[in-house]
This record gives structure tokens, sequence and C-alpha cells, in this order.
């Protein structure tokens, strides 16, 4: 047996793999940043250097390197409908509080996310993996503290921030992903396929004198998915406040009820607008018929609803005494008067 013949060929692979993935990250457009190309160009290279001073091809260490991983990013990195990449292999400088009381992650540790982007104009947070399927721990373990941990974590980042919200999270697995934990990414935290199609195939050209050597790899089992952010944060709380009334421990008792709104003096229109609004607020919206179903409310529509000034009503709100009108609209009184006055 050739063990040594066939280590240093595997290393020569490798090694081209390396140089062909620093030419493709030199030639990414301009919906990357110079710095997030360096930072891809600098990880490539520390793989080659490791790769040029790898032990004696006798031994019988195995080969272990990134470059794969690497090759991934940037293939997600070549597709038309990312853009506006901002971030690439650096941790995010989020402190974030952990709502977990449980989750062993401290609130210090680092966001790990593999790429900051826009894809087709929304913002998203993608992690890579390309890791052989059968070795992704759902569960912690001694070796590992669990891939369910680590998106718990960067969800929990996700929902702590405004300024850098992604959209979803979408996680980009290239050598696939088990039955099982596919399910258990849909049941814990809503994930669905990515409805769009990443190219299966990736070809390199290294050119070697009159030579090009094609190097392929292929995408063809990689599994895309989708954890849409302020979905998983509104199914929270359906699932906590589900059975509650939001005027509950909110008004006084006298306020509550059917008649919360009338006895708050917000009118008939407002309270028939709010209670129609509370029966459809879970209804999906491809489950209305057409179009004609939704309302677009300015700000004086709205004004005129809760001061009760609409269908009419504008002549009895200024039969009402002054001081009672004052008390009722506080700083506003001015332009509710104008408001009544122009109807």
């Amino acid at each position: 047996m050739n063990y040594q013949g066939n280590r240093e060929e595997e290393v020569e692979a490798a090694k081209k793999r390396c140089r062909v993935l620093i030419e493709k990250i030199d030639s990414l457009g301009i919906t990357i940043t110079q710095p997030c190309k360096h930072t891809l160009s600098k990880l490539a290279h520390s793989e080659l250097s490791f790769l040029s001073r790898f032990p004696n091809p006798t031994s019988s260490q195995p080969l272990s390197v990134n470059i794969g991983h690497l090759e991934a990013i940037v293939h997600i990195l070549q597709q038309p409908f990312i853009t506006a990449v901002s971030r690439v292999c650096k941790p995010l400088p989020l402190p974030f509080s952990n709502t977990n009381k449980n989750d062993s992650s401290s609130s210090s540790n680092p966001i790990h996310v593999h790429i900051v982007c826009t894809l087709n104009k929304n913002p998203v947070w993608i992690i890579v993996s390309d890791r052989n399927p059968n070795y992704i721990s759902w569960y912690p373990s001694k070796k590992t503290k669990g891939f369910k941990s680590r998106i718990q974590q960067v969800l929990d980042a996700a929902q702590s921030t405004n300024t850098l919200r992604p959209f979803s999270i979408v996680l980009f697995f290239s050598n696939g992903l088990t039955n099982f934990i596919h399910q258990k990414l849909q049941d814990e935290f809503g994930a669905s396929k990515l409805a769009l199609e990443f190219s299966d195939f990736d070809f390199c050209e290294e050119f070697e004198g009159e030579w090009i050597n094609v190097i392929p790899r292929s995408y063809k089992e990689a599994c895309i998915l989708e954890i849409k952010v302020d979905r998983v944060v509104d199914d929270v709380a359906s699932s906590e406040h589900r059975t509650k009334d939001p005027l509950v421990n909110v008004l006084p008792p006298e306020c509550q009820g059917g008649n919360a709104y009338l006895n708050l003096g917000l009118g008939n229109s407002f309270s028939a607008l709010v209670s129609q609004m509370k029966k459809v607020g879970s209804t999906k919206v491809e489950d209305f018929p057409g179009e004609d179903d939704f309302v677009n409310f300015d700000t004086t529509a709205l004004i005129a609803l809760v001061s009760g000034i609409s269908n009419g009503c504008a002549e009895e709100l200024l039969n009402k005494p002054e001081v009672e009108l004052r008390h009722r609209f506080k700083g506003n009184y001015e332009f509710v008067i104008a408001q009544d006055c122009a109807r």
C-alpha cells in the first residue's frame, strides 16, 4: 500500500484548492467589502501555509483542513441574490441578555455567524457547515455544546438587537443534513426550506503552463434552511399570551369587558374597529380573499377614530364642555378641535 504517495497527493490536491480559492476571493464582486475579502484571503492563506508545513506524509495524522468550509462560504457569496456583504467569518459585536436562564451559554460569549448580508433585499445572518452530517450533534456532550444550543444563542442575539436585527437566519449545510436534525430544526425553531435555488456545482480552474486543471465541487446534497426571526418571537409570544385579554391587569375593573373602549370614552367607531382587529388578529394574510379587505389608516383618520369625530360625530363632540375636552385630549386639544371643525 503506497500510503506515502496517497498522502502526498492528498496534500497537493488541498494546496491546489487553496490557491484556486484565493483567486476566487480576489475576483469577488463589489457586493463584498474589502475588509471581508481580506478576512477570507487571510484564512485561505493560513490553510495553504498549514498544508505547506504539513508533517511527514508517512504520519498517521489525518489531514484535517477547513478549506471545504471556506469554499462553501465563497460559493454562497457568488450567488447573484447575495448582496451588501458587511461581515464574514468574524464574531458579531452584540452584547445580549440571554432569555434562557437554564442555558449555560453566557452573554459574554461572542456570537459567531459566517456571513452578514442581504438576501433578496432582506438582512440575513448565514451559518455555514461543511461537516459530515452524521457528526452534527443536536444535544450537548463532553465534546460539543450541541447544535440546538448554538442556534438558540444566535436567535437570542438576533432578537436582542435593533440595529443589526436580521430578517432571518439562514443555515447552509453543504454536505446535507440528517432527518433527525432537520426535523428538530423544523419543530423547535420553525425552520423551513429556503425559497431560493443555489447552484449545485462549482467549478474552479487552475493554470499550469499550457494545461488547465478543472477542480469540481458539488453542492447537490446541500440542505439550505431559513429561520425567520420575527416568526419565532411571535410564536413564543402567542403561546405565552394565547388565553390572556390584553386589557386585563392594564385597565381598572370597571373598564374591562366588552365595553372597555367605550368606558374609556374612545367612541363607538374606535371600539368597533378594535373589536374587529382582535377578531382577525390571528388570521393569516393569505386567508383574505382580496386586497379590498385591507385599509391603510393615515394619522388623521386614526386621530378621528380615537377622538370619536368620525362617522358624523364631530358636532356631538363640539357640544361638550371645553373643560371636559381639554381634560380628555390634553396637549392635543387644539389639534383635535381643528380637525373636528374641518369635518
